[in-house]
């Protein structure tokens, strides 16, 4: 490659380095942003009390209702603001969506466990339970914020021993039954 030519190219490639984003490109970049650090002042700011974007000569940057206050988004010299704190948004699921989706999902895991054994038909009874305990397990989830597998704090001994005492209570209830 002769020197005119790698010249020419480079000064295209300085160009495209130095040329900053649109103020739709700066808002994208920052719509998942909670807190950001302003390029000028190096203060933490909540960016939704600010809702006016705007530039000038120096950068690009977003402003509160009232104009007398903003965050430098983006400078050339500097590049974009840092951002601190991303937005969250907690998943809120029905009971109802997430019974029916656990149905299914034991439906289809009997399916798959069919498929695999190749036989005819799979024992409702088994299936019955395998439901049962998926949902339960799903609701315990939603209700303690942990799966069995990972929760390390609860006393398992105690809770067993109180339960086989309710099952015995349970037994005791049936051939009480039984025998009228």
């Amino acid at each position: 490659m002769t020197r005119p030519i790698a010249n020419e190219l480079l000064k295209q490639y300085d160009k495209k380095a130095i040329m900053k984003p649109s103020i739709e490109e700066v808002r994208e970049y920052f719509k998942d942003a909670k807190v950001v650090r302003c390029i000028h002042e190096k203060k933490n700011r909540f960016i939704s009390d600010y809702k006016s974007y705007g530039q000038n000569n120096r950068c690009i940057y977003v402003n509160n209702n009232t104009m007398d206050e903003g965050i430098g988004l983006y400078s050339e010299a500097i590049g974009y603001a840092e951002i601190v704190e991303y937005k969250t948004k907690p998943e809120v699921i029905s009971p109802f969506t997430f019974a029916n989706e656990v149905v299914e999902k034991a439906i289809e895991c009997a399916r798959d466990i069919k498929k695999e054994v190749n036989k005819p038909k799979i024992d409702p009874i088994v299936t019955s339970v395998m439901t049962q305990l998926l949902t339960r397990s799903q609701l315990g989830i939603t209700k303690y914020g942990t799966t069995l597998q990972d929760n390390n704090t609860d006393d398992f001994l105690q809770h067993l021993k109180e339960e086989l005492m309710d099952s015995i209570l349970y037994i005791e209830k049936l051939q009480s039954l039984k025998t009228k």
